[in-house]
C-alpha cells in the first residue's frame, strides 16, 4: 500500500481526523525527527548529570536530592550551581536554534511527501524535501520571528500602555508598571490575562497563518516569501472558517494529549517521586518526556496534511510542467514521459 498517496474516508467536514489519521500511517515521516529532537537533549543533560555526580558523590543520603535541591545543598554549592546554569542558558539558546533548523528542514520534508511529488523511498523524499525548500523557509521563519516580535512590541509596550492602561482604563502613568489604583486585585488579575490572552491568540495565529505560506511555496514551488505570505492573508481572511477551524481542532487535540493526559500523568509521577519514589517514577517522566515529542512531531505532520488538503481546495493549481514526469531544457519545450511504454524513457510527440 502506498501510504503517502492514501486517503482515509472520513466526512468532508472532519478536516482534522483526516490530517491526523494520514500522519498516523507516515511512520517514517515522523520518527526520525522525533528522534532527532529527543536526541538534542543529550548535549545538555550529559554535563548536568556529570556534575551532579561529581557534587553528590556519597556526601549525601540516597534519593535525598531526587525531587527536588535541599537548601543545604543550594548554599554549600551556590557558585556551582549558578555556572552550571549560566552555561545551561547558553546551551539551551544554541540548542533551541538547532531544533528551528530542524523544524525547517522537517517542514520541507514532510511537505515534499505530501505533495506526491518525487520518486523513492520516505525517507528519501523526507531529505529532498529538506533541502529543496529549506533557504525559502528559513526566510520565512525569520520573517515569522520578526512579525511575533512586533507583536511583542505592540502587546507589551507602549501601544497596550496607550490604549488600554490610559485611555480606557484611564490609570496613572506612574502607576502603570504596579497597577496599585485599580479598585480590586481581580481586575489587575483580569488585564493580565487578557494582555497574554491576546499575545497567545496573535502568536498561534501568525504559526497558523507560517504553515499555509509553507504549503503554499511548496505546493506553487514559489521563491517569493513575501507575495506567498501575502497572498495566503488573503486566503485567510476570505475563508476563515475552512482554514482556521482544522487546525484549531488539532491544536485542542494536542493540548488534551499533552496537558491533559501527559500532564496528569506526570504529576501523579511527581508526586509519588516527592514522597520517596526512585527509578520507576524518573523513568516514567522520561517516557513521558519521549511521548510529548513524539505528539508535537505528529501533530505537526497532521498540521502540514490540512494545510495541503485545505490549500488545494482554495487555490488554484499552477499550470506548470511537472518536473517529475517531463523531460526537456528549462526554458524550452517540455514532453511528458510515457509510463505505459515499455521503455523507461519513452516520450510523446
Amino acid at each position: 500500500m502506498d501510504l503517502e498517496h492514501d486517503t482515509v474516508t472520513a466526512p468532508r467536514g472532519w478536516v482534522s481526523l483526516r490530517g491526523l489519521k494520514r500522519a498516523l500511517r507516515l511512520l517514517p515521516a515522523w520518527l526520525p525527527m522525533t528522534l532527532a529532537m529527543f536526541l538534542l537533549a543529550a548535549p545538555l543533560g550529559a554535563p548536568r548529570y556529570s556534575w551532579f555526580s561529581q557534587a553528590l558523590g556519597s556526601r549525601y543520603a540516597p534519593g535525598e536530592q531526587v525531587h527536588h535541591l535541599t537548601v543545604d545543598f543550594r548554599t554549600d554549592h551556590a557558585e556551582g550551581l549558578r555556572q552550571l546554569d549560566a552555561w545551561a542558558g547558553d546551551a539551551s539558546a544554541f540548542l533551541g536554534f538547532l531544533a528551528m533548523v530542524l523544524g525547517v528542514l522537517a517542514a520541507g520534508g514532510w511537505l515534499q511527501v505530501l505533495a506526491g511529488a518525487g520518486e523513492g523511498s520516505i525517507l528519501r523524499r523526507l531529505a529532498f524535501g529538506g533541502a529543496r525548500f529549506f533557504w525559502r523557509f528559513t526566510r520565512l521563519l525569520i520573517l515569522t520571528l520578526l512579525i511575533l516580535g512586533g507583536w511583542r512590541l505592540l502587546v507589551y509596550g507602549d501601544l497596550w500602555r496607550d490604549l488600554v492602561l490610559d485611555r480606557a482604563l484611564q490609570i496613572p502613568k506612574w502607576d502603570q508598571g504596579r497597577l496599585e489604583t485599580l479598585s480590586s486585585e481581580a481586575i489587575k488579575h483580569r488585564l493580565d490575562w487578557a494582555q497574554h490572552g491576546l499575545f497567545a491568540l496573535l502568536f498561534a495565529g501568525t504559526l497558523c497563518w507560517a504553515t499555509f505560506v509553507r504549503t503554499r511555496l511548496a505546493l506553487h514551488d514559489g521563491f517569493s516569501v513575501v507575495v506567498a505570505g501575502f497572498m495566503t492573508l488573503l486566503m485567510v481572511l476570505r475563508h476563515p472558517v475552512r482554514t482556521l477551524r482544522p487546525m484549531l481542532g488539532l491544536v485542542l487535540v494536542e493540548a488534551l494529549l499533552v496537558t491533559g493526559v501527559l500532564g496528569f500523568g506526570a504529576r501523579i509521577l511527581d508526586g509519588r517521586l516527592a514522597s520517596g519514589g526512585g527509578l520507576p517514577e524518573v523513568t516514567g517522566l522520561f517516557v513521558l518526556g519521549l511521548l510529548a515529542l513524539w505528539i508535537g512531531e505528529l501533530m505537526r505532520g497532521a498540521k502540514y496534511v490540512v494545510a495541503v488538503e485545505v490549500t488545494r481546495g482554495l487555490v488554484k493549481p499552477v499550470l506548470r510542467p511537472d518536473p517529475w514526469h517531463t523531460i526537456g531544457g528549462p526554458g524550452g519545450p517540455q514532453y511528458p514521459v510515457d509510463d505505459e511504454a515499455e521503455e523507461r524513457y519513452g516520450v510523446s510527440l
